[in-house]
């Protein structure tokens, strides 16, 4: 079989395509972290400053540990032009007491929600790279978790059945649970294939 790329192009395509491993990922953003309550950032938590002003910090510290990558926040683009959007069971919604009032009528399995996610690493324009999604949470917030660790499920899910139009394949999800304000107990959940997972240290 003839081979439509040069030699030369196959194996800078094949390098570009080298695999980071789970690990690899959760070691680069667990260093991302000890930076940002290293430096004088850890300001951010003592003061009890914004989520969204804590992740974006969290997000310079990533783009300089995953320099193959874009790291964005609150990133809702999508391939199509389109905004970033992802479906929902219904019924899950509904278990978990997240099912607004205007959705209880709806008579469709499934919810269709837009979403931003708080940090996504990945490559813009493509669903190729999608390697890692990022959900913070303070525990000064009065704001369940549940639907960030919903997301972070929907985002991982690899079961093309479940829900095809959530295909984003990102490779892991990382739930952080902020400790203000003192950083010292900050707690990290793992999301791989639609699930909630163990990963060891």
């Amino acid at each position: 079989m003839d081979c439509i790329f040069g030699s030369e192009r196959l194996v800078e395509l094949l390098t570009n395509l080298r695999i980071m491993t789970d690990t690899e990922i959760v070691d680069r953003v667990k260093s991302a972290l000890d930076t940002l309550i290293k430096s004088g950032d850890i300001w951010l938590f003592q003061n009890n400053l914004s989520e969204q002003c804590i992740t974006h910090r969290l997000a310079i510290y990533l783009a300089n540990l995953f320099p193959e990558h874009d790291v964005d926040c609150e990133y809702n683009g999508s391939i199509n032009n389109g905004r970033k959007k992802i479906l929902f069971i219904k019924e899950k919604l509904e278990l978990a007491g997240l099912l607004r009032e205007s959705e209880f009528d709806v008579e469709q399995e499934y919810i269709e929600r837009a979403v931003f996610p708080d940090i996504i690493i990945h490559r813009r324009g493509t669903n190729d790279e999608n390697l890692c999604i990022i959900e913070v949470k303070k525990n000064t917030s009065s704001v369940s978790p549940k639907y960030d660790r919903l997301k972070l499920k929907a985002y991982t899910s690899n079961i093309e059945n479940e829900i095809p139009a959530n295909m984003l394949y990102y490779q892991l999800g990382v739930f952080i649970f902020l400790d203000i304000p003192n950083a010292v107990q900050n707690e990290l959940l793992y999301f791989k294939n639609g699930s909630e997972v163990e990963l060891s240290d």
